[in-house]
């Protein structure tokens, strides 16, 4: 005995169903796949503006810098005022105890990662500061370098 036409009909919509849902898993199973590469933010770019000496804020902002990093953006972290001792050689630290990491741990890892750290040279005159006292790789620049990095294309910018 023959399978009757009506579960015919029903086996090859339940076959197209479940292909169906099979590449849907598999293009999410991509999508998920991709941000976790860090291709989720290609082509993005943040500018996050670091100010205060409170390590909690800074932390936050810091450690919003490394999500954009991790997920294929290109991070700017631009340091002032109180925040321009964070990147210093020398001096004892508070941990940002959300990563219990001290900021200087924190834009190490930004720099490591590919991120860009500037101090305003304001600041830097006013403290003291040379690049030699600082982290490598954290840039003093004028404040043009800063405004033309603020208003690239595709910039999203955070201050704390």
């Amino acid at each position: 005995m023959g399978i009757p036409q009506k579960n015919s009909y029903t086996h090859n919509t339940l076959l197209k169903g479940l292909i169906l849902l099979t590449t849907i898993i598999l293009l999410s199973t991509i999508s998920i796949a991709h941000a976790k590469e860090g291709k989720m933010m290609t082509g993005k770019r943040l500018v996050v503006i670091i100010k205060t000496d409170n390590v909690g804020e800074a932390g936050m902002g810091l450690s919003l810098a490394e999500s954009g990093l991790r997920l294929g953006g290109e991070v700017t972290v631009v340091l002032g005022a109180g925040a321009s001792t964070y990147p210093l050689l020398n001096g004892g630290q508070e941990i940002f105890a959300a990563k219990e990491m001290t900021p200087r741990e924190m834009l190490t890892r930004i720099i490591e990662r590919g991120g860009a750290v500037y101090i305003c040279e304001l600041c830097a005159d006013f403290k003291g500061f040379t690049e030699k006292n600082l982290l490598n790789g954290v840039k003093i620049v004028k404040s043009n370098k800063i405004f033309a990095k603020m208003y690239e294309d595709n910039v999203r910018i955070m201050s704390y």
